[in-house]
């Protein structure tokens, strides 16, 4: 009985003993697979950290490397402008417009290149355009001409988006804002060649300056005002010739624009006004003068737009610039490197030169048909052409006038045809001239190409 008892006894002992020991034991295994729980949540989350981090630092990275890559991989586009010309004068249209008398040479450019339409066929220009925001602060645009075998770098500027009140620095090598024409790429044009009083005055890349400009936009709800002043280099051969090799900035313009809020809706009219001011000096045959050269100038341009029409039809543009230019020189030494005494002891020498020209043009464009235009414009130069020298006579030339009729059709906003003729009476070399011209071009753009200026 009592070893019954004892065995009975001991074994429910071992059982409970077992049983401690596999509670315990699950209870370790329990407590282990917890701790490993906790330490795989940790490490998880570590990974995710770490993770994060190397994304965020990859996303950091990414940005920085797009946004440069933004920076070296500007808006790019590329414009063709061939043109086709033929006129019925003995020696060149284009060696003409070179000679009209009391301006001098007006298709003059200080690298020796031009934009000049020679008989037959031109490949007048190829202009490579690249724009893109440097950084928050500043915009750039750089345009290269390719004519023939050489390339002119016709702007390369920057213009910032900080400054405050409606102002604007612009900084570079750029076309002044004087006028209406002058700041437009020859593609822009209405017409295939430029107005003579424009080329005649500054030449065939017009006011193309390196200097600075400072603009500021009137804080006006209804009325845009628009001015500006610019310093510039003063390289312009026609108008700030630099044979003395002076250093600059030789010259300073000033212009204006005002847009009044006036006409009825469709209906848009602009009137601006200008005026520079700028050392001169010029290398002749038997004499160097100096001096100083002025020009003032008023322009308009009136559009409408007619309301539920397609590409263009029904739009009119009419135009127009007015331009005076005086020039006063001194005749301040014979040439040093000549011989001949009548170089030295002319009676000109040391006295003083005063000359005068001054032109206009006015055009206009209608859209007459989807995609289809015609235009007039009417030339005249000269009508103050004069010359006098200090204590002498005064010596008058005859104007210069010519009349052209354009055609053009756009088949989208990357090309244009145009066909346009003229007819013009010149004075040069002491004689007139009546030239007929005629003239096809074609405008080709590859790319994208931003708004054009109002």
């Amino acid at each position: 009985m009592l070893a019954g008892c004892f065995i009975q006894k001991t074994g429910r002992l071992a059982i409970l003993t077992a049983a401690s020991i596999m509670i315990l034991a699950g209870g370790r295994l329990a407590a282990e697979q917890n701790e490993d729980d906790s330490l795989e949540a940790a490490l998880g989350r570590v990974r995710a950290e770490r993770d994060e981090d190397v994304t965020g630092f990859s996303a950091a990275v990414s940005r920085r490397v797009r946004d440069n890559w933004q920076s070296m991989n500007p808006d790019i586009s590329v414009i063709i402008d061939a043109v086709y010309q033929n006129d019925t004068s003995g020696r060149g249209l284009s060696e003409i417009l070179e000679d009209i008398d009391g301006f001098g040479i007006g298709h003059g450019h200080n690298g020796g290149h031009d934009h000049g339409i020679d008989r037959g066929f031109n490949l007048r220009e190829i202009e490579l355009v690249f724009s893109a925001d440097v950084d928050p602060y500043f915009t750039s645009d750089v345009v290269l001409g390719i004519h023939g075998d050489h390339i002119d770098i016709e702007e390369a500027y920057v213009r910032d988006t900080f400054m405050p009140g409606g102002l604007q620095l612009k900084a570079g090598r750029f076309y002044s804002n004087i006028g209406r024409i002058n700041s437009q790429h020859a593609h822009d044009w209405d017409f295939v060649d430029r107005p003579l009083v424009n080329e005649q005055m500054f030449g065939d890349h017009g006011l193309q300056e390196t200097g600075v400009q400072l603009s500021w936009l009137a804080p006006l709800r209804r009325t845009h005002l628009l001015s500006g002043v610019e310093v510039l280099q003063g390289e312009n051969e026609p108008s700030f010739e630099n044979d003395e090799g002076h250093s600059g900035p030789r010259l300073g313009t000033a212009w204006m624009k005002y847009s009044p809020d006036v006409l009825p809706p469709n209906h848009e009219v602009q009137f601006g006004t200008f005026g520079g001011y700028g050392r001169k000096s010029e290398h002749h045959s038997r004499r160097i003068v100096d001096g100083y050269t002025h020009f003032t100038g008023v322009d308009f341009v009136y559009k409408y737009r007619r309301p539920g029409q397609r590409y263009g039809q029904g739009n009119v543009t009419l135009q127009g610039e007015y331009m005076h230019r005086r020039t006063s020189m001194d005749y301040v030494r014979a040439r040093d490197d000549s011989d001949d005494p009548w170089d030295r002891d002319h009676p000109f020498v040391g006295s003083k030169q005063y000359d005068r020209q001054d032109g206009y043009y006015l055009q206009g464009v209608y859209g007459f048909a989807p995609r289809w235009r015609a235009g007039l414009r009417w030339d005249h130069i000269g009508l103050a052409n004069s010359s006098r020298r200090a204590g002498g006579d005064k010596r008058r030339y005859d104007d210069t006038y010519r009349g052209s009729a354009m055609l053009d059709f756009t088949p989208s906003e990357f090309s244009r045809f145009r066909l346009q003729g003229g007819r013009g009476i010149y004075q040069h070399d002491g004689r007139r001239e009546g030239v007929w011209d005629v003239q096809f071009q074609m405008i080709i753009s590859l790319g994208v190409h931003g708004a054009h200026d109002f």
